[in-house]
């Protein structure tokens, strides 16, 4: 599954979480990171097989359909940070 924080302004950052729910978002190729912004945080599921055989985990579902619920999150970025947790579900 994809996390991807949108700023308010500018080029997104995208994150690929482990089985955990953990993530590290990349900024651009080489710049980790995400933008000191306000943020619309999504995520979106992209079966790792083209052919769709892998199918999201219990963890990865109760995430979507909290999304698919609620929609975005919106989160500011006001200082560069570590570590960021989102909770869920909302």
């Amino acid at each position: 599954m994809i996390v991807r924080f949108q700023p308010s302004v500018g080029r997104f950052s995208d994150g690929l979480t482990a089985e955990d729910g953990t993530f590290e978002m990349t900024y651009t190729i080489d710049t980790m990171g995400v933008e000191v912004d306000t943020h619309e945080v999504v995520v979106l599921w992209s079966p790792p097989t083209e052919d769709g055989r892998v199918k999201p985990s219990r963890l990865q579902r109760d995430v979507l359909a909290d999304f698919q619920k609620h929609g975005p999150i919106k989160v500011t970025i006001d200082k560069p940070q570590r570590n960021f947790e989102i909770k869920l579900p909302r």
